[in-house]
């Protein structure tokens, strides 16, 4: 009777082994290829474009390294000048927030990417800062 069990369970045992063995596997092409979408017509009316328009900013949670906050505009203009020269691939703003201009560098998407530039920054200048700020859509390089 045992060794009935045991016969039938190895049996069961190796056919659900095989279960696991795929049935058809999917070929992987790299030609273009061509897919058309059926939709009803009212699902458009539900889903919002993502174009943005001409002229419209888009701006998207980020963070920027400030290295400037004072009540001196001509002093910000220099130091924004100053760090558009040596760092021409980062964008410097000038903003403005009653009483104080202040200027911040670089459009950062997270933490980490500004982590650099503000280290580069801290040695140049006092009271650097990395603050969250909405930003411009950086280009996305590869």
């Amino acid at each position: 009777m045992k060794l009935l069990l045991t016969k039938a369970f190895f049996a069961l045992s190796i056919y659900g082994a095989q279960a696991q063995i795929p049935v058809c596997s999917t070929p992987s092409s790299d030609k273009p290829g061509n897919v058309q979408v059926y939709a009803d017509p009212i699902l458009k009316q539900h889903v919002k474009p993502t174009e943005v328009p001409p002229g419209e900013e888009v701006k998207l949670p980020g963070f920027r390294v400030q290295i400037y906050s004072g009540n001196d505009r001509d002093k910000a203009t220099q130091i924004r000048n100053t760090v558009m020269q040596q760092y021409p691939n980062q964008v410097a703003y000038l903003t403005y927030e009653a009483p104080y201009f202040k200027i911040r560098v670089g459009d950062f998407r997270n933490r980490l990417e500004s982590q650099k530039m503000l280290s580069e920054l801290k040695s140049q200048y006092t009271g650097v800062l990395l603050v969250p700020d909405k930003i411009n859509f950086p280009p996305i390089t590869r």
